[in-house]
């Protein structure tokens, strides 16, 4: 059973990670995946993860890392990678995490923010992600605002 300390150091190297640096910039892989991305996705989640995204929208996506990838691939192109998070609050199981999370994005001038809770799952040792399911507080205008945007 892992430590509820080592799941919340996960969690908080996850969103660490995803952070923009400082002075705005975003290189991206030879893939198109920004590397900032890929380098938090080898580093807390496990080679079998799993993602569970609902949605009726274009953000919405089931599999593992690949589909990952390709969904930030697309997000990228059309948002100009506009998306900020905003972690705003962590609880921990034995087994399982949970993060609520605030998302802001932007198109055209157009701003969008919402709620989500992220589930997490971690492997024995608690330092790796092997599931990961989100929940939109507002299902309906995410998947209005990604339609629009990425559509």
């Amino acid at each position: 059973m892992a430590s509820r300390e080592m799941m919340q150091a996960t969690v908080q190297k996850m969103f660490d990670m995803v952070r923009r640096p400082a002075d705005g910039s975003d290189p991206i892989d030879a893939d198109g995946v920004p590397t900032r991305l890929r380098n938090m996705a080898e580093t807390v989640y496990a080679p079998e993860v799993q993602f569970a995204v609902p949605g009726r929208g274009p953000q919405a996506f089931s599999g593992g890392k690949q589909a990952y990838y390709d969904y930030n691939i697309t997000r990228m192109q059309k948002t100009e990678g506009s998306q900020r998070l905003e972690l705003l609050d962590m609880m921990f199981g034995n087994t399982h995490g949970a993060a609520l999370i605030r998302y802001r994005d932007e198109k055209n001038g157009e701003t969008f923010s919402w709620l989500r809770i992220n589930l997490f799952r971690f492997n024995e040792a608690g330092d790796k992600i092997v599931d990961i399911k989100s929940f939109e507080h507002d299902q309906h205008g995410v998947d209005g605002w990604f339609t629009k945007a990425l559509g």
